[in-house]
């Protein structure tokens, strides 16, 4: 079932701001499958933040980690790479950019892995851990 024409969220009662702003992380996919379905669901996010919720192609900004493959989307093709050194690059320049009336996105997806007290994103190189990654806020 599709939703009606008039489909709007439900996002009156947000306080109005200036610029909406997201960052989307997508860390190691691990095998073809994976790199189809993150791809899929990255592609999917953007169109959702870009044509649903108003949010500038500009203004939302892509961080998948594996190498495009063919089947990929131009946006999966052209984004940065989820790298620790480019998260913390892209998370300066964002913080950079906001103004304090701005909205700010971020969303995370990928595998990670538990050692019994932390969480870790897996990138390539080393990973980042929940709380390094809270600190790049």
């Amino acid at each position: 079932m599709g939703e009606p024409d008039d489909y709007k969220p439900c996002i009156s009662n947000l306080p109005s701001v200036a610029t909406k702003r997201a960052l989307i992380v997508c860390g190691l996919s691990g095998d073809a499958a994976h790199h189809k379905l993150f791809a899929e669901t990255l592609n999917k996010l953007h169109e959702g933040l870009t044509k649903r919720l108003g949010f500038g192609e500009s203004d939302v900004q892509l961080l998948f980690r594996d190498e495009s493959i063919e089947a990929d989307a131009d946006l999966i093709k052209s984004p940065g790479r989820t790298r620790r050194e480019e998260l913390e690059k892209s998370v300066t320049n964002l913080q950079a950019k906001l103004q304090p009336t701005d909205a700010l996105w971020v969303i995370v997806i990928g595998h990670s892995h538990y050692d019994g007290k932390h969480s870790w994103l897996n990138l390539p190189g080393p990973d980042i851990q929940q709380l390094e990654f809270a600190k790049l806020f």
